[in-house]
């Protein structure tokens, strides 16, 4: 967006030169308007949006002092830069005790490229303002459709630096890793095709768009170019990152995040280290629905096989986080199950929550992998005592059958209280707890693979009561036998 200057000053031939002095076009800026003194300046103002006003200090009918007062007060997000010579400083500093942002000295204009020096004053105008926390998180209020208390001043600081003929994208770039060298983390302005830019909390937000046209085509091949660069300048780091759509008023911000995230989230599926864009997300399908049997999992060969089925048919399918992470779980769980593999309540929660916190669907399916790995090195490490070893087998082979501890211990060889104690000490379950595990995990392949009753499954697997089946299961799997069910259809 061109910024709007205003010239103030009552020297007709300096107004000139500057007029021819200054390339406006080149450095981003509009000459919207001259005024000979302060009170010519203010009647302007009431009918011409600027951005910038460079006035004169000694001037006729108000001064450059008593200007700059008044603007600063009824029109606050105007930048002024005070136009000094030698022999009135001292108004440059009262002007900049009064709100004036810089000064150029009317001596040097010949020598100072005076247009990079409003450039120049105008970013640290900008940066100085969007520093202030109370601006970054009005913005992103609105980007959330949260209720904004400044909703007025923050949309008034959006208009100095978007450009509402031209439009713009919004891209926001989630750091994945706390190793992150970018500058963006710092805040910076790190992209010179940038409108604005600021982090929240581990998000880097940037506004930008071609600055030229509104034509769909040059738009998106610009918005494509950006992003492109974007990605060569993070190619290096751990990123998810995702582009709104096209946006033209800044009453379009609200929801604008919602969309970004959802777009981030269709990215998280991709192979590719691409920024996704809205278009792509807007035509993926989510569903949540995927089978497989854990009966695969019997084998720990097969474990790797099946996780790479269903890490596609999650990249296929994109269900949200909860059912994403829900998944792993549930894959974990199997797994363990299948392959007598012991998780403690305690690591098990722990590692759900390790799981949350990533983001990529990758990184979630390789965490899986190397932790059934290290459970395999665990249980290769520390076999079991060849009692608890014969209860195990025994148990596979019986589980069908009403069993007790008794027949378990005969045919373990050892006391009952004895083979209890060391079967929880090497297993970290209790005989029963184990033996309920078994069969559930049996009755899961059941209702995956038959349309048998509940009862009927319950039977089956050695649970004939089927309130105490429908007990155990939820207990084991965190669901009901239903919501299970639903998960085929």
């Amino acid at each position: 967006m061109k910024k709007r200057v205003l010239i103030v000053e009552d020297d007709k031939f300096f107004r000139f030169a500057m007029r021819k002095m200054i390339k406006w076009d080149k450095y981003g800026f509009e000459l919207a308007g001259e005024a000979v003194h302060g009170k010519g300046a203010l009647e302007f103002l009431e009918e011409h949006p600027v951005e910038i006003v460079l006035t004169d200090m000694n001037m006729p009918v108000m001064d450059g002092i008593e200007l700059t007062r008044i603007v600063k007060e009824k029109y606050p997000r105007i930048m002024v830069i005070a136009l000094s010579a030698y022999d009135d400083f001292e108004f440059v500093r009262e002007s900049m005790r009064l709100g004036a942002s810089d000064y150029i000295l009317k001596q040097d204009m010949e020598e100072t490229d005076a247009g990079q020096a409003i450039v120049e004053a105008w970013e640290k105008y900008m940066k100085a303002f969007s520093s202030k926390s109370q601006v970054r998180e009005g913005i992103m209020e609105l980007l959330k459709g949260q209720v904004c208390p400044q909703a007025d001043e923050v949309r008034e600081y959006l208009r100095f630096c978007l450009d509402e003929k031209c439009g713009w994208y919004v891209c926001a770039i989630r750091r994945l890793s706390d190793e992150w060298k970018n500058p963006l983390c710092r805040g910076d302005k790190w992209l010179p095709e940038s409108l604005l830019e600021f982090t929240d909390h581990d998000v880097h937000v940037l506004f930008f768009g071609d600055g030229q046209t509104a034509a769909a085509g040059a738009r998106m091949a610009g918005r494509d170019r950006v992003l492109r660069q974007i990605e060569k300048l993070i190619s290096e780091e751990k990123y998810a990152a995702a582009c709104s759509g096209w946006m033209q008023d800044t009453k379009q911000l609200a929801g604008c995040y919602a969309d970004i995230v959802q777009t981030m989230d269709y990215g998280r599926f991709q192979r590719r280290r691409k920024i996704a864009v809205k278009e792509e997300a807007d035509l993926c399908v989510r569903n949540y629905g995927w089978v497989y049997d854990p009966g695969c999992l019997q084998s720990k060969e097969n474990v790797s096989e099946v996780l790479n089925q269903m890490t596609e048919e999650c990249r296929k399918n994109m269900p949200d986080e909860e059912h994403l992470q829900k998944s792993f779980l549930v894959f974990l769980n199997d797994t363990a199950d299948a392959l007598h593999l012991q998780i403690g309540n305690l690591e098990f929660v722990e590692f759900g929550e390790k799981i949350a916190k990533l983001f990529l669907l990758e990184d979630k399916q390789k965490t899986v992998e190397e932790y059934i790995g290290v459970l395999l090195r665990r249980k290769a490490e520390n076999s079991y005592h060849p009692g608890v070893q014969r209860g195990l087998e025994y148990m596979e082979e019986n589980f069908s059958q009403p069993l007790t501890l008794k027949e378990i211990a005969s045919h373990a060889a050892m006391n009952e209280t004895y083979l209890s104690n060391l079967f929880k000490k090497e297993t970290g379950v209790g005989v029963v707890d184990y033996l309920n595990r078994i069969r559930i995990r049996e009755a899961k392949k059941l209702l995956m693979t038959t349309n048998d009753k509940n009862y009927e499954i319950g039977e089956k697997v050695g649970i004939p009561n089927a309130s105490y089946f429908s007990t155990i299961f939820k207990r084991e799997t965190g669901m009901t036998i239903q919501e299970f069910r639903r998960q085929k259809s």
